[in-house]
């Protein structure tokens, strides 16, 4: 059918995709975040508390009676498998919130994640948590890749474990820093904003820098760097984040970036965590949420659709 000119018309729009940070996103889904033990708004894994909610895919070997004991701890922790997390799904995420609102109870508040419904939920055209993806710019450049980085650096852990974590001595990095100082002057424009000095200004850096740095710097000046060990595991996330980031994507590279992500974590928890108690802080609900975008460009499409890069500029 045709319409006049000044003809009068209804147009529909249907919200698929909610985007927003980890912080945005956990109000508007009306969740609690690593404030409880379900930390995770996309699958139903359990933290472990040491000071705070941490998030690792096998629990320590070595922690203490009193963290097994401690109220709402639910030990024996369970092993998850990376490949096949116990994903939320619609249905059951508006059941739990409309029960939560009902009864006002806390407890199932903090059993659950979810504070209650939100004004969303009136939408039937979103999933939760579907239509709520991760960021890629706030999860790679401001959160996983400068935590990967202090590893690195020797500055993740207090002097008591730092001593095992350490892969780089400062002097090391003070030459890379300079290194990126010194080429600043040759680095074209049309790549980004020329690089600083890592070494001064690395807790600085904004994630346009940070995705410099990851993308075409650090491949170059941390091959000769790190071991061999670190260097692969570095490239695994490396080569995710390039996948992630291309404007389409074939059933084969989706695929690639689950297996990318999956060493990656391996690597991550194998090569930081080592199942004990005193580095459980390693692991954040951050490198958790890794392995969920897989599953989130496979529903909503590649990570531009719903990447954050537009609001923040």
């Amino acid at each position: 059918m045709h319409l006049g000119a000044g003809a009068s018309f209804s147009m529909r729009a249907y919200i698929t995709i909610v985007g927003a940070d980890m912080i945005g996103r956990a109000k508007l889904m009306h969740t609690m975040g690593n404030r409880c033990y379900s930390y995770c708004e996309y699958c139903s894994a359990r933290g472990i508390w040491n000071g705070s909610i941490y998030c690792p895919f096998t629990p320590p070997a070595d922690a203490p009676d009193e963290a097994k004991n401690r109220p709402g701890s639910e030990y024996p922790w369970a092993t998850l498998n990376p490949t096949q997390l116990p994903l939320r799904k619609d249905n059951l995420f508006r059941a739990t919130a409309r029960h939560i609102a009902k009864d006002m109870c806390d407890s199932c508040q903090k059993k659950h994640g979810i504070r209650g419904p939100t004004i969303l939920q009136q939408l039937r055209s979103l999933d939760f948590p579907r239509s709520f993806p991760p960021d890629l710019m706030h999860l790679m450049y401001e959160n996983v890749v400068p935590a990967l980085f202090r590893h690195f650096r020797g500055v993740f852990f207090s002097s008591n474990v730092k001593r095992r974590s350490t892969v780089s001595g400062k002097n090391d990095w003070t030459v890379v820093g300079n290194a990126f100082e010194d080429s600043a002057g040759f680095y074209p424009f049309a790549f980004g904003d020329p690089l600083r000095n890592f070494t001064r200004h690395c807790h600085e850096l904004k994630a346009a820098e940070w995705a410099i740095v990851t993308k075409q710097a650090a491949p170059i000046f941390l091959k000769t760097l790190l071991p061999e060990e670190d260097y692969n595991g570095f490239l695994y996330l490396v080569d995710a984040i390039t996948l992630l980031e291309k404007p389409s994507l074939t059933r084969t590279e989706q695929k690639q970036i689950g297996s990318l992500l999956n060493s990656f974590s391996h690597y991550y928890e194998a090569r930081f965590y080592c199942k004990q108690w005193d580095r459980l802080r390693v692991c954040l609900p951050t490198f958790h949420q890794l392995l969920h975008m897989k599953d989130a460009i496979v529903d909503l499409g590649p990570a531009y659709v719903f990447w954050q890069w537009p609001m923040e500029r």
